[in-house]
């Protein structure tokens, strides 16, 4: 019994300090490229070496930190290339686990969804100004509902990949919101449409609005100068980097529309 204590109590402080180090990774408290030492690490957030590197090593799963064969860890860069792929895999993911959901899903996947859109709804009756990104209760009630759409589709691959995916969305939001803002949507209607759409099971329709609804986030990446969007992510174009023309990006986002049908 004690042996077994032991462990669940490690690996509970090794779940606390990966969740520190997560949501300082995806706010950019800690910045794209960052060195990680665990020593540094260790003395600034209190903990021991052992759970510090158990969570470096969980990130490096995750695709949030690159392990350095023996110099340590590093925060994952972000680029214009990077974002693109991401958006096309996240959609091609997210799609594909909604089709599932809504051949699979039962009266209680149902009844998730309407409890995690109930719940998301009421921060939109909130007296907030600006965007609601980067709210931590806002973040996780925004993940529950879109989480709770896909939960029936009967893949725990596909859910873990969608979650690691949308986590690096996410970076990618926060980083773009400090430099231009995401305007605040005036109520919940996007998601309640999304959600009709799917507890109907209308599959051709809420697969185009859920493409629709995680384009809109990124909506001006597609016509936006690469470079510009560099600059916006704390980038400049590498030397001999080639960086696609408008046209490519058209010829990409049609693409990734006709294989997300």
């Amino acid at each position: 019994m004690p042996e077994t204590s032991t462990e669940s109590a490690s690996a509970t402080l090794s779940e606390r300090v990966t969740e520190e180090l997560r949501l300082a990774i995806l706010s950019g408290k800690i910045p794209p490229g960052a060195k990680l030492r665990v020593q540094d690490l260790s003395r600034q957030l209190g903990y021991s070496a052992t759970p510090i590197r158990e969570s470096l090593n969980r990130l490096v799963a995750g695709g949030m930190v690159r392990a350095i064969g023996q110099r340590g860890f590093r925060v994952e860069q972000v680029s214009y290339e990077d974002l693109r792929d991401l958006m096309d895999m996240r959609e091609f993911v997210a799609v594909k686990a909604l089709r599932l959901a809504m051949l699979r899903g039962d009266e209680v996947w149902i009844a998730n969804i309407r409890a995690t859109l109930a719940h998301l709804s009421r921060f939109y009756r909130k007296p907030v100004a600006k965007s609601l990104e980067g709210s931590y209760e806002f973040d996780l009630a925004h993940k529950a509902f879109h989480t709770a759409l896909i939960a029936a589709c009967g893949s725990p691959r596909l859910l873990e990949i969608n979650d690691v995916l949308n986590d690096q969305a996410y970076r990618y939001r926060l980083l773009l919101a400090k430099s231009s803002g995401l305007a605040r949507r005036a109520n919940n209607a996007h998601h309640e449409r999304l959600a009709g759409l799917v507890i109907a099971r209308d599959v051709r329709s809420a697969c185009a609005k859920l493409r629709e609804h995680m384009g809109n986030t990124f909506i001006a990446i597609d016509t936006a100068d690469p470079v510009a969007v560099q600059a916006k992510l704390g980038q400049g174009p590498t030397a001999g980097q080639v960086v696609p023309s408008g046209q490519d990006t058209r010829v990409r986002r049609q693409s990734r529309a006709s294989v997300a049908r």
